[in-house]
């Protein structure tokens, strides 16, 4: 009798292994399956990571070439201005000679 129940237990802990070996066998496929969808996921953050980053780095080169074209153009404008001024000083000083000829003239013909 005591063998016979010997044999019933082991029967009944082959049986409980048995079952223990699929759950653990049904928690790694099931890690497994997670695992692969975290990768994937992962995967695809990185991609989008990798796109903002381009799209920051090509945001930061156009302030920074609007910034050195905006200088540029301040430039271009101050030797402008700067011409300008010289072309109306110029300007004024001979109208200024034109005008003391125009006047000399008329006081010469009216004034004696």
């Amino acid at each position: 009798m005591q063998t016979e129940d010997h044999e019933t237990r082991i029967s009944r802990l082959e049986e409980n292994d048995e079952e223990i070996f699929k759950q653990i066998k049904n928690i790694n496929d099931d890690l497994k399956d997670r695992y692969s969808r975290i990768d994937e996921s992962n995967k695809h953050l990185r991609e989008l990571s990798l796109k903002q980053n381009d799209q920051n780095a090509q945001i930061l080169n156009a302030v920074l070439k609007g910034n050195q074209d905006s200088e540029k153009r301040a430039d271009e404008r101050k030797k402008s201005v700067d011409e300008n001024r010289g072309q109306l000083l110029l300007t004024i000083l001979g109208s200024g000679g034109i005008i003391y000829i125009f006047i000399e003239a008329l006081l010469k013909v009216f004034g004696g």
